[in-house]
């Protein structure tokens, strides 16, 4: 494996000014070639509880505390005014490559159902000095819909902008990050609970 590595690392190069930043490879990910057998398999094992009970954990020890950095060291909960998500530290978890982009696509497909629409979906991988990076990343808005018919003259942007982006190093799961993010914008309706966004995803 790390001959693959060595391989790209001196086909592309590595230099500080700043171009080994740029993709080697930039691709679309189609949803529908996901086999929705394969995904209910996944399911059926009992993988995406197990990413549910770790986040629905750390919610609770944060309404009872306070502190979106609890005793859960492998979720760290992202929280302020207009920003919600959570973040999954993969080096403290056994998940597989293949548990993190299921749960991308399971979690997408929920928030399409919905109302929101994919505006984005793709991986990059990077020449690192430590390796190759991969991120796969989502980024879904709210159906047009919403943005043209108005509730009290304001746009209902639903739980905000979601966007997921899963990182790996060198083929290591490093880390998956969940975010959805609202407009402060007087034109829009507040978001809408937190609370109900994570009963759509992970039905505790």
């Amino acid at each position: 494996m790390s001959n693959l590595f060595d391989f790209f690392k001196n086909l592309f190069g590595r230099d500080d000014s700043g171009s080994s930043r740029i993709p080697f490879l930039h691709e679309t990910i189609d949803v529908n070639s996901f086999s929705i057998n394969e995904i209910e398999k996944w399911k059926a094992l009992g993988t995406e509880n197990k990413f549910a009970n770790l986040v629905n954990a750390a919610y609770r020890n944060y309404y009872i505390s306070g502190k979106t950095k609890t005793n859960l060291s492998e979720v760290t909960l992202l929280v302020s005014s207009h920003t919600n998500g959570w973040y999954l530290h993969c080096n403290m978890l056994v998940f597989k490559d293949v548990d993190y982009k299921y749960l991308a696509y399971s979690l997408s497909m929920k928030l399409k159902n919905e109302g929101y629409v994919i505006q984005l979906a793709e991986m990059k991988s990077t020449t690192k000095s430590e390796g190759i990076e991969n991120i796969t990343h989502y980024y879904l808005k709210p159906s047009l819909k919403f943005q043209i018919l108005k509730e009290e003259g304001k746009v209902n942007q639903l739980y905000g902008n979601i966007s997921m982006e899963y990182k790996t190093l060198n083929g290591v799961p490093i880390s998956f990050k969940f975010l959805a993010k609202a407009y402060s914008d007087s034109n829009y309706k507040p978001p809408m609970d937190q609370t109900e966004l994570q009963h759509i995803l992970f039905q505790d």
